[in-house]
């Protein structure tokens, strides 16, 4: 397990000092304090990103939000199975990454865990081409993920978003060739996983199966055939070769003295020989196992998965419409030649790390039934400018009634809802006390508390409760920053178009309006109030920043990701001027300017693209158009000049209807 990568240090590499427009982790457990130090503001402050997106599964200790409002966590809890996948994905101009594997994004899976982490990047000029059929199943899966997800539609859009974004870059991608190993993504949401590497594998007949699983399954009734993976494959799960040696498996986890172990105890003792067990070897490796591989050794082929899974039954033989894990993964099928058992071994330093397990087996760990799971809550998230606070899940048991929504801590009731029914449901709670006024700013400033949400029977007991910090509608990741509501007041639209602006410098600008928001609250004359340029600049700015779009576009032949990207950028400028961050003789200017220059990327994208129903469906006429006519104009213009803006505004936003 030497091929060991830091998340980071790989986003460094692939960004290649552009801008990062989107990322989305997937993981089991979160640590979101920890991610956002390490991972999430740097991507903020050197790569611009704007909007960090989490989907976490398991509910309770292993989540844990943090203080940075500017991500976004939503919650994948699960009626039977957990959401269990470790997914990252980023994306630049014409190139995403992936990285898949057993991290999560927890202190265990970002440095402290012995873990498995291979990152992929898909673009034009790879130096090591990935076939595009891998980013399609990543993308495949992360739409099944965001269908279950009961969270707002607006949340729920921007997964879609960076779906769709990673989507335009893979429509670009040429085939990778044919030659090499036969590298595939795989996942549980339609089939099991151990199904599909069957598949792969086809009837190449079996000789050994390396196994790497820090979990297995414990004994359990019959019934419920929870140590049945372990029989299944070394029974007729797997096409085995007639004179196989045994042992047939060599099992590596983790077995400490005196430590309840979770082992299939008594699928072991029937096996015997058959199965050689390991144990990590801490002198060799003081970090954890957490890590999973599975390898399956033919004559003529070698077939090797890795990724979330572990060797249980609910990971590799269920899939999720069985009541199985949300789980995935990469398989890897080459010629036996080139991937021998030695070779394996060698490469995951398996013979150093895992020591043959010598005499009886550790006791045995028995887990008690799981609670049943009545409800969840996919996020609660508060919009600044409405101040409504609306929390979004899914029942799926009768026995809830209704739904109470408090602080936690204080034992202020905001909400209880009537009766409800199973299925998701959604609760407006209107003027929601999450803010403050920031002592030192004067700013409006969110609260540091978290929601208690219970869900109750009809006479008003507690069944299950959900302990969560809220999430925060924005466009832009510094608008919050510090947890300080600066979005309209620090972005005003000659500042979001200055082309020449580097995210470190964007966020030194903001860092120094907040301490001349400081200064002047301590009194100190001399700090400025705010940034507003003066007319003359701004209508300057305003030129360079929109010559600039245009350069970029024409640079970039005006492609599809270069259309969407402008026309999120004018989107961005253009809410940050409905929401006040101009003043009116301004607000007007920019209108026009905007309107003017959207009317010629339109024209030049009808004349540069013969069929140009795919370009115009990327850079979102109906929101652009929207964002464009919202912006109010200034009632104290000259009649002339507002009638003239208005009517080249009303045109405009007809062209892009019409292609919308």
């Amino acid at each position: 397990m030497k091929r060991e990568i830091k998340l980071f240090d790989e986003l460094d590499r692939f960004a290649r000092g552009s801008e990062i427009t989107h990322a989305l982790g997937l993981s089991f457990g979160y640590d979101g304090d920890l991610a956002n130090e390490r991972l999430w503001k740097p991507l903020v402050e050197k790569y611009g990103l704007r909007h960090p997106l989490v989907i976490a599964g398991e509910v309770g200790r292993n989540v844990d939000e943090g203080t940075a409002r500017w991500v976004t966590v939503l919650r994948a809890g699960r009626k039977r199975g957990v959401f269990h996948p470790k997914l990252f994905l980023a994306v630049r101009e014409d190139a995403v990454f992936a990285a898949l594997g057993s991290a999560n994004l927890t202190k265990g899976g970002l440095g402290q865990n012995l873990e498995l982490l291979t990152p992929l990047v898909f673009s034009q000029d790879a130096e090591r081409p990935v076939p595009k059929g891998v980013l399609a199943g990543i993308l495949e899966f992360l739409g099944d993920v965001v269908e279950g997800l009961p969270v707002a539609d607006d949340s729920a859009a921007r997964v879609r978003d960076v779906v769709t974004q990673a989507r335009i870059v893979l429509e670009e991608l040429p085939e990778a060739p044919r030659r090499g190993p036969d590298l595939r993504f795989v996942h549980s949401y339609q089939a099991s996983i151990w199904g599909q590497v069957c598949v792969i594998h086809d009837d190449d007949a079996v000789e050994h199966v390396l196994v790497v699983s820090p979990f297995l399954e414990t004994d359990a009734d019959v019934a419920d055939e929870a140590d049945s993976l372990l029989r299944h494959a070394l029974g007729g799960g797997l096409p085995w070769a007639a004179r196989a040696v045994v042992p047939r498996m060599t099992l590596c986890t983790v077995l400490e003295p005196n430590k309840l172990a979770p082992l299939p105890r008594l699928a072991l003792q029937e096996l015997g020989a058959k199965v050689a067990l390991r144990t990590q070897s801490f002198s060799e490796e003081e970090r954890p196992l957490h890590g999973k591989i599975v390898v399956v050794f033919g004559r003529k082929r070698t077939t090797m998965l890795w990724g979330s899974p572990n060797f249980t039954n609910a990971a590799l033989l269920r899939s999720v419409v069985q009541g199985g894990n949300v789980e995935c993964a990469l398989v890897l099928s080459a010629p036996a030649a080139g991937a021998s058992m030695e070779s394996v071994h060698e490469e995951f330093e398996i013979d150093r790390l895992f020591l043959r397990h010598r005499g009886a087996l550790p006791p045995a760990y028995v887990a008690p039934p799981p609670p049943e799971v009545l409800f969840e809550v996919g996020e609660a998230i508060y919009d600044t400018r409405t101040r409504v606070l609306s929390v979004h899940g899914a029942i799926w048991s009768k026995k809830v009634h209704h739904i109470r929504v408090s602080i936690e801590a204080e034992g202020v009731v905001l909400h209880e809802s009537g009766r409800l029914g199973v299925g998701t449901f959604s609760i407006p709670i209107e003027d929601a006390p999450l803010e403050e006024e920031d002592p030192e700013t004067g700013k409006r400033r969110l609260r540091a508390v978290s929601l208690r949400i219970e869900a109750r029977s009809a006479d008003g007991r507690v069944l299950d409760t959900r302990i969560m910090r809220y999430n925060v509608r924005f466009e832009e990741a510094l608008g919050i920053w510090n947890n300080l509501i600066i979005e309209t007041e620090v972005f005003t639209a000659d500042a979001l178009l200055a082309q020449a602006a580097t995210p470190e410098q964007r966020v030194a600008a903001v860092d120094a309006q907040i301490a001349a928001w400081k200064a002047a609250r301590r009194e100190e004359k001399s700090a400025p109030q705010q940034h507003q340029a003066s007319l003359d600049q701004f209508f300057r700015q305003v030129r360079a920043g929109l010559d600039g779009h245009w350069r970029r576009l024409e640079a970039r032949k005006m492609s599809r990701f270069a259309l969407r990207w402008w026309s999120t950028k004018l989107c961005r400028s253009l809410d940050s001027a409905s929401a006040g961050s101009i003043d009116g003789i301004r607000r007007t200017y920019f209108v026009a300017r905007v309107a003017e220059h959207v009317a010629r990327v339109v024209s030049a994208v009808a004349d540069r693209h013969d069929d140009a129903t795919a370009a115009f469906a990327a850079l979102e006429p109906a929101k652009l158009a929207v964002a464009l006519e919202g912006v109010p104009l200034a009632s104290d213009a000259r009649h002339d000049i507002l009638d003239e803006v208005w009517s080249l505004r009303v045109r405009v936003v007809e062209m892009l209807q019409e292609r919308a």
